[in-house]
């Protein structure tokens, strides 16, 4: 399956103005909801309201529209366009269907949600891989539809942001350059071109990147020390804390004892922040080839260097230092070995 983010995509036809000049207000009821609540933008907090029977208020201005996170101290509730005019959030905390409506973006945000997740549904409930295909296929079709039906909007930059994470970085880069000098020069426009240009240097085919960080014994290793040799190397980003990542490790295991002699080594890269529960991550599960710890942003970019924006994420490394696979799951990682290793 490709890399999709089925369920963040915000997905809607041409919108028809971002509102009013006079500043914005939103307006929230969501039953269930005490305490207070934060209006995240752009990365900043914002604004704090506290809450009264579930209902709140936010003012404010706006120099441009921006995607708007509301949170409380559990962490992210939803998220919304914040425009300079009236918006409304309505719903239930024990659900979480929240509804952001009052502008063009804001309106349209549950029909097109809807219509994207019944094609997720369809792949999801797909008995052959045609079929599975035939709903990417719909997905991707509707997906960069509206991208180019908005070209200038905040809505439009919303989708490329997301398209960005996808399967297609070339086609981003190109979109960028169609839209509005305004929407170009938008934030989240220049995160897009940011995670869509790493796309393309970490992509099947390109040459990996030098990584120098230390081990569980302090020493600095180097993951060019791997590559070469007739070795096929899996570079892994995981962390002790990432469940996903531990449902890997059996099959990372497996995969290591059975072709270590062959010419595999895997190199993982531990983003963990406290360094206990990585050395005990790496006992725990027996992960016994090389590990190194990424948790000092000031020693390493790896994670930045290789656009992770989730865990887990691996690329698969051959001897002359291309990148020959990405993100295999499960089994896939002793497939493609064998495939390669005959």
């Amino acid at each position: 399956m490709k890399k999709r983010i089925w369920s963040t995509v915000l997905l809607a036809g041409v919108l028809v103005g971002c509102g009013g000049s006079g500043g914005y207000k939103v307006e929230g009821d969501l039953k269930g909801l005490s305490g207070e609540v934060y209006l995240n933008v752009d990365g900043q907090m914002m604004d704090t309201a506290t809450v009264e029977n579930g209902k709140f208020v936010f003012k404010g201005k706006m120099d441009r529209p921006s995607v708007a996170i509301l949170m409380n101290d559990q962490g992210p509730i939803t998220s919304f366009f914040l425009e300079n005019s009236r918006i409304v959030l309505t719903g239930e905390m024990d659900s979480q269907q929240i509804k952001a409506t009052g502008t063009p973006s804001n309106d349209r945000y549950g029909q097109i949600r809807e219509q994207l997740m019944s094609r997720v549904e369809r792949y999801m409930a797909a008995a052959s891989e045609d079929e599975k295909q035939a709903a990417m296929a719909s997905f991707d079709s509707l997906l960069w539809a509206s991208i180019d039906a908005n070209l200038d909007n905040i809505l439009g930059v919303a989708l490329l942001y997301q398209a960005a994470q996808g399967d297609d970085p070339d086609r981003v880069v190109a979109l960028i350059g169609e839209f509005s000098e305004e929407m170009q020069n938008h934030p989240m426009m220049e995160e897009a071109r940011r995670i869509a240009s790493v796309a393309r240097k970490t992509a099947i085919g390109q040459a990996y990147m030098e990584i120098q960080l230390p081990d569980a014994e302090g020493k600095t290793v180097a993951l060019s020390s791997l590559v070469g040799q007739g070795r096929y190397v899996l570079l892994d980003f995981w962390a002790s804390w990432c469940g996903p990542c531990r449902e890997e490790f059996p099959y990372l295991v497996e995969a290591y004892k059975k072709y270590r002699g062959k010419g595999f080594e895997i190199y993982g890269v531990s983003l963990d922040q406290d360094r206990e529960e990585w050395l005990k991550a790496m006992d725990r599960y027996g992960l016994d080839w090389t590990n190194v710890m990424a948790a000092d942003a000031s020693q390493s970019t790896a994670a930045q260097d290789y656009g992770i924006n989730s865990i887990p994420a691996n690329f698969l490394i051959a001897p002359d230092g291309k990148i020959v696979a990405r993100d295999l799951r499960g089994e896939d990682v002793a497939k493609k070995l064998e495939e390669l290793l005959k």
